[in-house]
């Protein structure tokens, strides 16, 4: 089976050698591995180092990562697609090969991905705590909306119901629990992509979403992990925090995902959030299990993230963005 691997970028000079690095060793002898590079305007050394690594540059230009994502999926055609971003790699130089062969042993799945990001204790604190939490967002964590474990977790209590098979987790989602699926190096059948819209933008939650409303809801979860840079402080996250809740509220009419429970569940779960007991119990209960200093980033960024979210959503109701 062939592959097709889409990546919208958008500078990510920082991150994309790394990233074709861990492509270019993949040992993948089922087919043919295609790399597509949807590059948002970026006015670094992006499209010069990709074109170096025989990727095919595609143009987005509306500074849109959806959109990006639908480009690629319009100009690719193998059986199996890649969703990556340009700041993940692959650790084993077999995930690939071990990804498509889930495919042949359950022809009725829709994709696969790994289960939790690789944990590295050279990396920066911040981009720890990614790992150890297995998130991007904390609230997205007490929602219960991720789609990673925590690095001390090894049974599935994400949605879904898992069956443990070894190597991997085969999962049936049901329409109304979808976790976050859909990013980070996931590879999906593109017969199911055709049930979803992916023109002009491609949503993976949404995406996902549909196809499980449809009756397609198995998919794989590795227990090997995917890598992320994803930060490299505490402020860049708050940082990529900021643009996220941005890009929501920007695209909030195109969007179907509900993140929030009941008012007032929502209410008191941000609480507890910025009250940081909970936050703090999770942190030290995790410490003890697995002794890293990054996990007591979680009270700070606990706080800081709900009000981040709350002056963001008093901006846009008081009119300060024009979308």
């Amino acid at each position: 089976m062939d592959i097709d691997i889409i990546i919208p970028v958008y500078n990510g000079e920082k991150h994309i050698q790394t990233c074709l690095d861990s492509i270019k060793k993949q040992v993948y002898k089922s087919g043919k591995v295609n790399v597509y590079i949807v590059d948002d305007n970026s006015n670094d050394k992006t499209v010069e180092i990709a074109e170096e690594y025989g990727c095919i540059v595609l143009k987005n230009g509306e500074r849109h990562i959806e959109r990006g994502k639908s480009i690629g999926i319009a100009a690719s055609s193998s059986e199996l697609v890649l969703l990556m971003d340009i700041d993940n790699y692959f650790i084993e130089d077999t995930w690939l090969a071990g990804a498509a062969d889930k495919f042949r042993l359950y022809p009725d799945i829709v994709a696969v991905e790994a289960c939790r990001f690789n944990y590295k204790k050279s990396d920066p604190a911040a981009n720890r705590y990614c790992a150890l939490f297995g998130i991007n967002d904390p609230i997205a964590f007490y929602l219960g909306k991720r789609d990673k474990f925590m690095a001390t977790e090894e049974k599935w209590k994400i949605y879904g119901s898992a069956e443990d098979k070894g190597d991997h987790f085969l999962v049936t989602f049901s329409p109304d629990r979808v976790p976050t699926v859909g990013s980070q190096g996931f590879l999906i059948r593109r017969d199911m992509l055709k049930l979803t819209q992916t023109e002009p933008y491609f949503f993976h939650i949404e995406g996902n979403m549909e196809i499980i409303s449809k009756g397609h809801n198995k998919y794989v979860f590795l227990k090997n992990s995917t890598g992320h840079n994803h930060v490299s402080s505490a402020s860049e996250f708050l940082k990529k925090c900021k643009r996220n809740i941005f890009l929501y509220y920007k695209h909030n009419h195109l969007r179907k995902y509900n993140w929030e429970t009941k008012n007032s569940g929502f209410a008191l779960l941000i609480l507890s959030m910025v009250t940081v007991i909970r936050p703090l119990y999770d942190s030290i209960k995790n410490y003890i299990k697995k002794p890293d200093a990054a996990w007591f980033l979680h009270p700070y960024l606990c706080f800081m993230v709900p009000m981040i979210y709350a002056v963001e959503t008093i901006k846009v109701k008081l009119g300060f963005y024009k979308f």
